[in-house]
């Protein structure tokens, strides 16, 4: 819900585009984060990486959460154009 990502701006003390919002359902977790301005990444695991496509609102989609940290250093580019 908004509210929920409302609070999560707020009590982070970050501007939304500061944000990285990792999560694994296209409709409760990466369309609202984007929709809010939060960086998204769409861990394609469970049933909704195999029942979903590539949802165009995703910033970074990634198999395994592990990936995580090492696309997300600066030399990987996936912040290229964003900061």
């Amino acid at each position: 819900s908004p509210e929920f990502f409302t609070k999560l701006i707020k009590a982070s003390g970050h501007a939304p585009g500061e944000i990285t919002y990792a999560g694994d359902r296209p409709d409760n977790d990466i369309r609202p984060a984007c929709a809010m301005g939060l960086f998204t990444v769409w861990v394609k695991r469970g049933p909704w990486g195999f029942i979903t496509g590539v949802d165009e609102a995703v910033d970074l989609a990634l198999d395994d959460l592990a990936a995580l940290p090492q696309r997300l250093a600066p030399e990987s580019g996936a912040w290229a154009g964003l900061l």
